[in-house]
Order: C-alpha cells, then structure tokens, then sequence
C-alpha cells in the first residue's frame, strides 16, 4: 500500500467513525422502562405509530414515551404471556391485534386509546391444530394463517381449516416462518426440516396448492426456514441456518442468491428479516444484525450498543428507523440521516410540565429534548431528597412523557408537595407537584 492509498484508507475509516456516531441507539430493558421481560420475541408497528411488543413475560404497547403491559394476570382474554408473534388485521374502524402464544391465539381490537381482548382460541374450542403457535399472519383476503409444530390452521373468522404433511398440504408440520405475496395471495410457511411451502385461499379458488421450495429442488440454502419477507416487487427472502437466500422469481429451480458470512453477513442463522423505508435490508441473526444496501454489507453487536446479538424480530417505522428485538431487551436504531432531520424544528429549551397538578391517582411529567441525550427523571421531598427514579436512561430528540402514581419503593406516599427533576450532565430542569390524598 503505497502512501495515497494509505492515507485514502484512513479517510474511510474515519467517515465510517463519524456515521456511526451520528446514528442514535436506544435501549429498553426491564431496569431502565416498563418493558416486562428482557427477552422481546415479536414486534410490530401499527399506522399510527404505536409499537405493539411480544416478550415472554406479557404483550407490551408503547408510543414512544408510555409502557403499557398487558398479561394473563390484568387480561384474562390473554392466551398466555409467552408471545410468539403479532399480526395486525385492518378492520373498518382500527385493527384488531392477533397474538400467538406458547398456550393460543388471543384476538385484540384496538381502540383510539383502548384495546379489548374479544377471543382466544385454542385447540379445545375451535379448530386450531394445536395450541403452542410460533407465527402468525393475515394475508390479502384476510384469512388469518398460524403455524404450529404439528401443522399450519387458517381462520377465515368463520371456518377453521387445518393443514399437515398428513394431508398433502404442507411438506413439513414444524412451521417457524410464514409470510403472504400481497399481488396474488400466496403464503409462504417456512419449516424446519422441509423448505417452504406455498398455500393461497381466496374466496372464489379456495385452497391451490404450489410445489415446495425446499434443498433437493430448489436452490434455497437449507430446508430450515426461520424467517421470510416477500418485497412488493415479488422478491422472496428466505432466512435459514445457512445463511440468507434471495429468489427474484417463480421458477423453482433458477434464479436464487446465498448470502453467507463469506459475504459479510453476521452470522448464518438468520431469524428475521426487514426491509425498511429507504429501502435497506436489515437481518437478525443470532449473533448480531446485519445491514445490506444491494452493495455493501455491515454489521452491528454488542460492541456497537445492542442489549443483546441474538436478535429475534424486526420492525420499520415510517420515520425510518428499526426497531430491534432481541435476547436482551428492545432497541430502536436511527440512521444518521434521519436523526438529524428529526431535531430540525424542535425548541431549544430545557423544560419540564405536569399534568395534572394537583393530582391524586397519577400525574405526567413532560419534557421537550432538541438532542438524544442521557436524562434521569427523578422525584424529591421537600428536603431534596431523592425517593424515586422515574427514568434514567437515553432519550431520543422530542416530547416525551413519563407517569407517575404517587408511590415511592412500592409504597404510597402521603399528601404533600413533591418535586419532579429532569437532569442531563449540562443541564437541570424541575417542577412542583402537589399529591392530594
């Protein structure tokens, strides 16, 4: 390497430095936000922007500020609180919410600002093929697809159809994938030890059946199947333990691509797969996330800030970016670019409100940051003593808000005043709050 190239090196070096340190990590975890479980198992975004999050200890909503937890204990119509996956069906006013469990599939219409658990289903009361569901999925008809370890079972909200091996349907029982085409219907069950197979049902055909994709005849990498995408172009992307195949058409046998860790992928098992608004591929892998441009591959790990490399669902937001989750707990990721747009047009100033004040039940604290930044929220005595951490952790640029019940160490506190106190290591906001018992 003669001195040009040297010092041309060091320059892309350096300008992969600054962008990472542009873009914006944050992490939630059981000790730092209301998340229930460091393990998120499934993730979804509605079109509102509420970010819909399957753990293993319960289903979690947050909007970007607020957790909300609902599990078996406060929801009964909850199968159970290992979730698996989440699939979302558009009705005429708002969506209802599938949720697939290790015990049943539960059914929640959301509401503006409400959610009602209407049905649970399992194997003893309707014709669910068996109750642990590992996926779920609502293709165009609205024909809503689970797959289990002993076959797949659609639900047309009336009818319940079942489909094995047993009956020439499946090539594998043990369904782990699944995704639908949305310009013909047709739904692709990834299973572990049998490829890919493709079922439709659509209200004048029924059932059609197409071959199998799997190791002998077609050229997907292995007949272990963990995740899919199906890009609106047709694009099929298959995620298996040997790395992460691309099928750019219907004949079987013909035009596949394998990305391996030979060509910079993290690792071989890829158990989810994004594509987010830019247009970027993203791959959880068990052992970090990839991103893929169409052209150059790169990865990121614990070293760079996830709470976790085994990374077990994706999700893109429409403000684009990537939410992240894993073993370990939950992180959102927000590329350079639209970390800067997203402080264009937010306040510089440092400020904190409550509502509503006085209070009895609860309160919220608000707050406006024109950076991402490291805040600890806290409540005080008059004395100025601190008695509880409210939150302490990262904060993305914008409004956020906090609640408060009135409780210190698990315990309520008396009527008084309080004080609520923002800090960063720059700065130090707070506000009076009056608890009337």
């Amino acid at each position: 390497m003669n001195k040009r190239q040297f010092i041309l090196a060091v320059c892309a070096l350096l300008a992969v430095h600054r962008a990472g340190l542009c873009q914006q990590w944050d992490h939630y975890t059981p000790a730092n936000s209301g998340l229930p479980s460091s393990r998120v198992n499934a993730v979804c975004v509605d079109e509102s922007g509420m970010k819909w999050i399957g753990t293993e200890n319960g289903l979690c909503r947050f909007d970007g500020s607020l957790w909300t937890v609902f599990n078996t204990g406060t929801h009964p119509g909850l199968a159970d609180n290992a979730i698996r996956d989440l699939a979302l069906e558009t009705l005429e006013s708002g969506y209802a919410l599938w949720i697939a469990t290790g015990n049943g599939v539960s059914r929640a219409v959301v509401f503006q600002d409400a959610i009602q658990f209407t049905d649970l289903y399992r194997a003893a009361n309707s014709g669910l093929v068996a109750d642990r569901v590992n996926n779920a999925l609502v293709d165009v008809y609205q024909v809503k697809w689970f797959g289990t370890d002993q076959g797949v079972s659609s639900f047309t909200g009336q009818a319940w159809v079942t489909y094995t091996k047993e009956n020439f349907w499946l090539a594998h029982n043990r369904v782990k994938s699944s995704a639908t085409r949305e310009a013909d219907g047709m739904n692709y069950f990834g299973s572990e030890g049998a490829g890919v197979s493709r079922l439709r049902m659509d209200p004048v055909d029924g059932i059609t059946y197409a071959s199998p994709l799997d190791w002998a005849w077609s050229g997907i990498a292995s007949d272990s199947v963990y995740s899919i995408l199906i890009e609106e172009n047709g694009n099929q992307w298959f995620g298996t333990d040997h790395g992460v195949c691309l099928h750019t058409s219907d004949d079987t046998r013909r035009d596949w691509t394998t990305f391996s860790t030979q060509d910079g992928l993290a690792h071989n098992l890829v158990q989810a797969i994004c594509r987010d608004k830019a247009g970027v591929m993203w791959f959880g892998t068990h052992a970090g996330l990839s991103r893929y441009d169409g052209h150059t591959w790169r990865n990121y790990t614990t070293a760079d800030g996830l709470p976790g490399n085994d990374i077990l669902d994706l999700a893109a937001d429409a403000d684009g970016s990537l939410w992240i989750a894993c073993q370990g707990g939950f992180t959102r990721h927000t590329p350079a670019s639209h970390a800067q747009k997203n402080t264009a047009g937010i306040p510089d100033r440092f400020e904190i409100a409550v509502f509503p004040n006085p209070f009895n039940q609860g309160t919220v604290v608000r707050f406006t940051l024109r950076n991402f930044c490291f805040c600890r929220l806290s409540v005080h005595d008059l004395s100025g003593r601190e008695i509880q951490t409210l939150a302490d952790r990262h904060f993305a640029a914008g409004s956020h808000a906090i609640s408060w019940d009135g409780r210190a160490g698990g315990r309520e506190l008396p009527s008084g005043i309080y004080a609520a106190v923002l800090r960063t290591d720059k700065r130090r906001a707070s506000q009076k709050m009056i608890l009337v018992r």
